[in-house]
């Protein structure tokens, strides 16, 4: 949540530059790290949650119905992984699959929010 205030300082495009950074660092650092472990998605591997929170976050307010909102929606997501998030939950890990299923919560995420903010769905409650 920290890397979400502190990038909503940038303009919108270095905003998803940096987000994409973190994702792709994130492929490349979970790579490495299951190279070395014997674990398929490591425990102590947490990019893969920076990176899906990032990407819950581009292009949306920091407010805190936003901020709160879908860390909330992006946790719920991500640890239960109803469908479709399910079906990239990989069985065969390594630095894509660590990091897909996030993406992909992440981005279902984003989609709600905003859905959320362009409809103007909860105008007045924010």
């Amino acid at each position: 949540m920290p890397l979400v205030a502190l990038l909503s300082r940038l303009g919108p495009l270095e905003t998803l530059i940096a987000t994409f950074a973190v994702t792709v660092l994130g492929v490349w650092a979970a790579e490495v790290y299951v190279a070395s472990s014997s674990q398929g998605d490591p425990q102590e591997v947490i990019i893969d949650e920076v990176a899906g929170y990032l990407i819950a976050m581009v292009w949306l307010p920091l407010t805190p119905f936003y901020f709160v909102g879908t860390f909330l929606v992006f946790r719920f997501l991500d640890i239960l992984k109803p469908p479709p998030i399910s079906l990239f939950d990989l069985k065969d890990k390594g630095g894509v699959g660590v990091m897909v299923d996030d993406i992909v919560a992440g981005l279902l995420t984003n989609l709600l929010f905003q859905w959320i903010f362009q409809a103007g769905v909860l105008k007045g409650w924010m």
